[in-house]
Formats: C-alpha cells, structure tokens, sequence
C-alpha cells in the first residue's frame, strides 16, 4: 500500500501543468473585472467559436430565460440576458471544462463536472449570504474557480491510476453511505484531497487552491474561514441531495447536518442549472 501511494504521489507531481482558463476565456474575465464596456467583452468573446456557442446555448436554456420569449442570436444580447457576473462564471466554468476535457481529464466518474459546478456556485451564493454585501469581484473568481476545482485530485487519481479508481467508484456503489476519502484511502492508500493540493502546489496555483482543494473533507472546519466553509457545506450538502439520482461517486460523508429548506431550494436549482450546462458544453 505504501508503495502504491509513493508510486500515484510520484506520478501526480510529475503531471503537466495545465493552464485552466484558454486566452480568450482569461481576457474576458479580465475585462469584465475591469469593467470595460459591454462592446469591448463582446468583441472579445466572439473571438471564440465554442465559447459563443456554448453562451449562447446557456442564454438560450431554461435555467436563464424566465419567460416565453424569443431565443437570443447574439453574444451582446446573450450578455444583457445573463449579466456579467453570471456571464464571467460561466465563462469559467465552460472553459475548465473544455481544458481539462482537452487535455485528456475525461468526463468520469459519471456526475463529475455537474457536482463540481453546483458546488462553486453555491458555495458563490453561501458567501454571499453570509458576508451581506456581496464578494469582490476578483475573489469571486477566484474563490468561483477553486471551488470549481476542489475534487481536481479526483481527476488526477483517474488519470495516474484509472484501474484504482474504477475500484473506489465499485466499492462507493455497493457500501454504504460511506466517505469517498476513506475508500480512496484503503484502495489507493491516498485521498483525493491530499492528491489535488500536491498538484496545486506544483502548478503554482495560488495558496487558495491549495487550502480548499486540500481541506474541504476536513472534520473539523472553522466557520470563521468563510471560503472553506462555505465550499465545505456546499460540498457535503450537495453529495445529500443528489445521492438518490447521482450514482454511487457521489457518496455523501455520513454525519453532517441537515440543509435548511431555503438553502436546499437554492441547492437544487444550482444542480439543475449544472446539469442543463454540462450538457450544452461543445
């Protein structure tokens, strides 16, 4: 087991760095923070086939068209529809996705991609609740992005050792209610955790993504550390409420308290949102 976890830890340092967010992606979040007008963030956006695809395709779905009106042809029209701070989350979250898809991070365990985008944006909203006035806008993409990627150790531990993997989601599926982190840990001898905050450090990402990719399945959280907390319980709450339709990758850590009603509702509207999304991504 020892030599197992030596042989993943090895291979998962050794991985290539990946720059999540492609230049387009970055140069739109870039100007939305510095608030250029909306002409210059469209002409940036229509720069990219896929990305005004992919907006277009969101602008046009359920989850943001609250009405019976007319589909929207355009990136400034899709811009006015879902507003900037939802068009730069969006623009996150679409291209990780396509990055990481690209680079050969596969869509699996089944429900990936659409539980890690319902945590970000509820961990977005319980922020939000919590600090009253809202986030400033550049750790709102920062904390959006980490939160986004707080099981990134997931995707390397499929990548550096997809037949250990395959053997965690088997064992996730017929025990139950059992922590992820401790299956990965008797199977692999390593927890996703451990193996995603590895890799932010040697990707250089920001100290943020090495704290919440590494702490979200701890015990013992302090609720004064608000991004952590907050990723914490969207995290547990989330793996709750779509354990009945999500399969097994997705157990719920047994133990942690119940979701409020109110908060519940604004959960499963983030779900749904994320699945609508993930399957819109080109």
């Amino acid at each position: 087991m020892l030599h197992r976890r030596g042989t993943i830890l090895a291979a998962a340092a050794k991985l290539e760095v990946v720059q999540f967010l492609p230049e387009t992606a970055a140069a739109c979040i870039e100007a939305i923070d510095e608030e250029r007008n909306l002409s210059q963030v469209v002409a940036l956006v229509e720069t990219d086939p896929a990305l005004t695809a992919n907006l277009l395709k969101c602008a046009n779905s359920i989850y943001y068209t609250p009405f019976l009106g007319r589909a929207v042809g355009t990136v400034r029209e899709a811009l006015i529809r879902l507003g900037l701070v939802e068009c730069k989350k969006l623009v996150i979250a679409l291209g990780v996705v396509r990055t990481l898809r690209g680079r050969g991070y596969a869509n699996w365990p089944p429900g990936f991609w659409e539980h890690s985008m319902a945590v970000a944006g509820m961990t977005i909203r319980l922020m939000q609740r919590r600090r009253g006035a809202g986030l400033d806008r550049h750790d709102l993409s920062r904390i959006y992005t980490a939160s986004l990627l707080h099981d990134l150790g997931i995707l390397v531990l499929v990548q550096v050792s997809p037949i250990g993997y395959r053997e965690v989601v088997q064992q996730l599926g017929v025990r139950a209610r059992v922590a992820v982190c401790d299956v990965e840990e008797e199977v692999l001898g390593v927890r996703h955790t451990e193996v995603g905050a590895l890799v932010a450090m040697h990707w250089k990402l920001p100290p943020l993504f090495e704290h919440l990719l590494g702490d979200h399945h701890r015990e013992a959280v302090d609720f004064n550390d608000l991004p952590l907390s907050a990723l914490y319980l969207a995290d547990q709450l989330s793996l709750r409420i779509a354990e009945d339709q999500a399969g097994p990758m997705l157990a719920p850590v047994p133990g942690h308290r119940t979701l409020p009603s109110n908060e519940r509702a604004l959960l499963a509207e983030e779900l749904g949102r994320s699945n609508q999304i993930v399957s819109l991504v080109a």
